[in-house]
């Protein structure tokens, strides 16, 4: 279907001030400030089409799964016209029963709900739902997203899985769905042939893969890291950029690997919803660290211990 594109000099969705790569205005956030206007031209660019139509796209996430019940998600989750949901059948005879936001390949059940977080989160930086005075916007506000499961437990996952999410996009392309690109913000396995076979199919069916050149701070260019390193021509690798536009410090490079960098720190999204009320810090004397929630924590006064900064826990993070 075509809609209208249209945006407000500032869209009116509340969180909008939060998210500085979208406009970064110097804001300061978690007390960290950055520098004006570097950021990815969000409020121009969506202008300067502000008076034609666009067809409804899609994006295959391939992730942790999906909280497709999110507010700010919901109204931009792919459906599959061609299934009926939850009646057990396989009624658009693809293969898989019940595939109505897509499947969950890491459990093989019809239900791709976030096994995690980081799914949610990345559906929400590509296309929550914009102008609804709820939450944050996504880059494509208007785009539809496709839920690919491919970790069982929100943290792990296989290739076997992987190579399945894959060819499912791919072979939904070839039905007729608009799937113009495949998130695949993940890595850090081995070479595979066959991984690297269905990304190239995915590429013939028209599909960018775009993926994460990887978190370790290594130069790419001499360390391979996958998917990012099977540099097909339908391949876009992403590095992380601060609110400076420098080189997130975590972020892998590459001048002949890595192809741009984007906002990737500091970055506000959706959660499930079921995380709505939970947070996590960390408090010694008078500073508060923020941190990731563990499963099943709880609250634990009067320890007394030091403090140590191990980023995102790669071994050479840790002192």
């Amino acid at each position: 279907c075509a809609l209208p594109i249209w945006i407000s000099t500032t869209p009116y969705d509340p969180l909008f001030p939060q998210l500085w790569g979208l406009q970064n205005t110097a804001q300061t956030l978690n007390g960290t400030s950055g520098t004006a206007g570097d950021d990815i031209n969000f409020v121009a660019a969506w202008n300067l089409v502000s008076s034609l139509t666009v067809t409804t796209v899609v994006v295959a996430v391939i992730d942790t799964g999906i909280d497709y019940t999110h507010p700010d998600l919901v109204s931009n989750m792919w459906h599959n016209a061609g299934e009926i949901p939850n009646d057990g059948l396989d009624n658009d005879g693809n293969g898989y029963i019940d595939d109505y936001y897509g499947y969950d390949f890491a459990d093989n059940t019809s239900d791709p709900i976030d096994s995690g977080d980081h799914g949610t989160h990345v559906a929400g930086t590509i296309a929550a739902t914009g102008n609804n005075g709820l939450g944050v916007i996504g880059v494509d506000y208007q785009a539809r997203i496709m839920a690919l499961k491919a970790s069982a437990d929100g943290s792990t996952f296989a290739d076997a899985v992987i190579v399945e999410a894959i060819q499912y996009a791919a072979m939904m392309k070839n039905r007729g769905v608009n799937i113009v690109a495949i998130n695949a913000s993940f890595g850090g396995g081995g070479f595979s042939s066959t991984e690297h076979d269905a990304i190239q199919a995915a590429g013939d069916a028209g599909i960018v893969f775009c993926t994460a050149a990887g978190n370790n701070s290594t130069d790419n260019d001499t360390t391979p890291t996958y998917p990012a390193s099977y540099r097909l021509p339908n391949m876009i690798v992403v590095a992380a950029s601060d609110q400076n536009d420098n080189l997130a410090s975590f972020s892998n490079y590459g001048a002949t690997t890595v192809d741009l960098a984007a906002p990737g720190v500091n970055i506000l999204s959706t959660k499930p919803v079921w995380l709505s009320t939970t947070s996590a810090t960390v408090s010694q004397g008078a500073n508060t660290y923020t941190a990731n929630g563990l499963t099943y924590a709880g609250m634990t006064n009067g320890l007394t211990a030091t403090v140590y900064n191990c980023g995102l826990g790669n071994p050479s993070d840790f002192p």
